[in-house]
């Protein structure tokens, strides 16, 4: 018996290795856009980032080395993808050094996720949260800020949120409380 998720629109799954390989129980993953956070002392990179980068032959540590991007708080970087990636195009989002992410900046993280897919009219967007965060609670504010952020744009977009894997049952329960 399949059960439909509160959200349909909305989905958090853990992050792994197998995001990439482009096969998951219900779908096929082949968005349009993934979104990735990147902090500014954060090196090598980590989480979707780092599997999307070793998928793409180091692009986006070479990208890092050359000063095409810094993870400056603030910064945005579009690029096409490689072939060999599940996603069409890439957004790598300055966060700026992890030791100050807290929640305000959280906050602001998954409002601005949310005017990045509408801006760019991305249908499907693969976001990774920051995973190196001090405080336990900045997940859950970014996936809150961007559910409320994203809301108005049901059913164009859908969003698929990846998340450590400790993180995901607690997230899920949170868009559960949601709907």
């Amino acid at each position: 018996m399949n059960v439909e998720p509160p959200q349909p629109w909305i989905t958090v799954e853990a992050l792994g290795r197998n995001v990439l390989d482009g096969v998951r129980e219900h779908d096929t993953v082949r968005g349009d856009l993934a979104i990735l956070p990147v902090f500014r002392d954060e090196r090598p990179l980590q989480g979707l980032a780092a599997y999307l980068d070793w998928r793409a032959a180091g692009l986006l540590s070479a990208m890092l080395r050359r000063g095409v991007c810094s993870g400056a708080a603030g910064e945005a970087v579009l690029m096409p993808a490689k072939r060999t990636l599940p996603i069409r195009r890439l957004v790598l989002l300055g966060l700026g050094n992890s030791g100050v992410f807290d929640e305000t900046k959280a906050a602001a993280l998954g409002m601005r996720v949310a005017e990045v897919a509408r801006g760019l009219q991305a249908e499907d967007v693969l976001f990774a949260l920051p995973g190196r965060v001090a405080e336990r609670s900045v997940p859950e504010v970014v996936l809150a800020e961007l559910v409320a952020a994203a809301a108005e744009d049901v059913p164009r977009r859908r969003f698929w949120v990846l998340a450590d894997a400790r993180q995901v049952s607690r997230l899920r329960r949170l868009l559960e409380s949601r709907s």
